[in-house]
């Protein structure tokens, strides 16, 4: 099947070759594309070596690595195999204990950044972290028209609600900066004060179960892009330094 779908790429004129039942039934869906519904991946598009955050491509795992487990849109967790074909959303990921990868690829060839199921490369990686999963691209996705697939395209509809309880939001641009030891003291400070409290905890990539009955994460906002902004040095002395920043 998925020779079939190499060979039908293989002429640059080619507008896209209809995915049947059969071959979307073998898609690993992650749980980035979880707004994405299944109906919308209808083509497979000529892959242009030039991705944007946000394009939806579909991939093929070649070697494992850090990542061994693939987030599913259902939140279920599955086993990655070596040939295992699945949607990917390229974007940018700066997390410090792991990778710090970009929206781009080498040819047809891109990492998996996260369990999440956003791709790119990774330009360095923490010490203590093994390689990442490599992925050869076999094409973009695309719609009926046969028009590439795109997470803005997606975007949940805004909420009607005319009231809203109050939200606290901890925020901090690298990995174990205190947020969680903040959030938890603030929690239990409520708790403490008789309010009700449902927290979550967020990740751009993933999603980790709290004690709310939906979880909403920067994924779930398209936000697959991050910008690097130099701190200015009146604020970091003399050694000039990075933050990284979601868009």
């Amino acid at each position: 099947m998925l020779a079939s779908m190499n060979q039908s790429l293989a002429d640059p004129e080619d507008r896209g070759v209809h995915l049947t039942q059969e071959m979307k039934a073998i898609l690993r869906i992650p749980y980035v594309l979880r707004h994405v519904p299944v109906s919308a991946i209808t083509t497979l598009l000529p892959y242009p070596n030039s991705p944007a955050p946000g394009d939806i491509a579909l991939a093929r795992l070649e070697r494992i690595g850090k990542n061994t487990r693939l987030e599913l849109a259902s939140g279920r967790p599955c086993e990655l195999h070596v040939g295992d074909l699945m949607a990917v959303a390229f974007g940018n990921r700066y997390a410090t204990h792991q990778f710090e990868g970009y929206a781009q690829s080498e040819e047809d060839a891109c990492d998996l950044l996260s369990m999440g199921g956003v791709c790119g490369i990774v330009k360095s990686r923490n010490e203590r972290v093994p390689d990442p999963s490599k992925l050869r691209l076999v094409g973009l996705l695309g719609d009926a028209q046969g028009r590439p697939l795109r997470l803005c395209d997606f975007v949940p509809p805004e909420s009607t609600a005319t009231a809203w309880p109050f939200v606290a939001v901890v925020c901090g641009s690298a990995m174990d900066s205190g947020k969680t030891h903040t959030a938890v003291h603030m929690i239990l400070g409520l708790q403490r004060g008789m309010r009700r409290v449902q927290y979550t905890s967020m990740s751009r990539t993933m999603r980790r179960c709290g004690r709310t009955p939906q979880i909403h994460s920067f994924c779930a906002m398209n936000s697959l892009s991050m910008s690097f902004c130099s701190v200015p040095r009146s604020r970091s002395g003399d050694t000039p330094c990075c933050s990284a920043t979601a868009t």
